[in-house]
């Protein structure tokens, strides 16, 4: 909810900076400067090869991965085992995915092409999936209900130059924001 990202509970991770505000700092005290010594390996996972550019998210115990291919998996955050996974139409192990977000029950992922996508963060199921013309240079936030979503600015035409939120639940569009001045649009 837009609650839970605006004050997290510390056994979350809802976001990728954890916070709007980016500290990227848990609060979790747990591990401290007395017994840092004594960590060991709890879990480890392999992964295919390829480029990975994105922080998991966690919530109730179950952490979401962006893998290399741009692929989103759905893990078990205390033994590491795969609850399901989402591999996206277009995948290759060139593709990438720079962040997912999570708002009420839904994952919401920037896939590799020009895709927006709404899953189930229980089953990994689409619920929704919108056609967005352009690339996809940087990962969403949620804010109040709405993923906003930047982009690459392709062959330097408007018409690809904008930000865009949607409604988080069902994908539709609810604004866009041009960043690249228009044919009509005073000096």
């Amino acid at each position: 909810t837009q609650q839970m990202l605006q004050n997290p509970s510390p056994d979350d991770w809802l976001m990728f900076s954890r916070t709007y505000d980016a500290q990227r700092y848990s609060p979790l005290n747990q591990i401290n400067k007395q017994n840092v010594s004594q960590l060991g390996l709890a879990w480890t996972r392999g992964l295919a090869n390829g480029t990975m550019e994105s922080i998991p998210l966690v919530h109730n115990g179950v952490m979401y991965v962006v893998v290399p291919g741009g692929a989103i998996q759905a893990l078990d955050a205390t033994n590491g085992d795969l609850i399901w996974e989402y591999k996206h139409k277009t995948q290759s192990n060139g593709a990438r995915t720079k962040a997912i977000a999570i708002y009420q029950d839904v994952i919401l992922y920037m896939a590799p092409d020009t895709a927006v996508v709404g899953l189930d963060a229980r089953t990994g199921a689409v619920r929704w999936t919108v056609e967005d013309p352009r690339g996809h240079s940087s990962g969403g936030i949620v804010v109040e209900g709405k993923f906003v979503t930047g982009g690459t600015c392709t062959a330097g035409l408007r018409a690809n130059c904008y930000i865009a939120a949607y409604d988080a639940l069902t994908g539709k569009e609810f604004w866009k924001f041009y960043t690249a001045q228009g044919t009509n649009d005073v000096n």
